[in-house]
């Protein structure tokens, strides 16, 4: 058999009576486990709210430490920033020029099609709808070149003016620290 302790809440059997097997002889009060089984629960929860404490604690401490960090180098951060703004202007500018190449190539592309549809719509080959498609391939096409063009004098304009600036943001940040 099996055993089991509690109180008990109905009894189905009295002493000397004939069972059979499987019938069921007693039934236990339940409020006694399902009280363990939230007693488990809440230790549970409480387990996982000093896990997730711990684990904050951990990160607190963590960025306590890259907070201190950080303060010691930011006078150098700051230095080599207005330093990198030159360079990252630079570098846009760099971009800008590629993404012009780019699309100068794209715009030439465009226009090759755009030629070629207009002698085969001219020969009955194809629809005026796919001349226009190609026609409005080609004017967006021109339409991102000339938007390039302009990113780039804009780009060229702001690294003109950051080389100046970050010279004297880089001397007067090293005079701060």
């Amino acid at each position: 058999g099996s055993q089991a302790s509690g109180t008990i809440a109905a009894l189905y059997a009295d002493f000397n009576s004939t069972v059979k097997k499987g019938q069921l002889l007693a039934q236990l009060d339940p409020s006694v486990a399902q009280a363990q089984v939230q007693q488990a629960r809440a230790n549970l929860a409480q387990a996982q709210a000093q896990l997730q404490q711990a684990r904050t604690a951990v990160a607190n401490s963590h960025a306590g430490v890259a907070q201190s960090r950080a303060g010691i180098t930011d006078a150098r951060a700051r230095a080599a920033a207005a330093g990198s703004t030159t360079q990252n202007q630079q570098a846009a500018v760099v971009a800008a020029e590629a993404n012009v190449n780019v699309l100068k190539a794209q715009l030439d592309d465009a226009r090759s099609v755009l030629n070629q549809e207009q002698s085969l719509l001219q020969s009955g080959v194809i629809s005026q709808r796919e001349y226009l498609t190609a026609q409005t391939t080609y004017k967006t096409a021109e339409a991102r070149y000339n938007q390039a063009v302009a990113q780039l004098r804009m780009a060229q304009l702001s690294a003109q003016s950051a080389s100046g600036a970050g010279q004297t943001q880089a001397a007067a940040a090293v005079e701060q620290a």
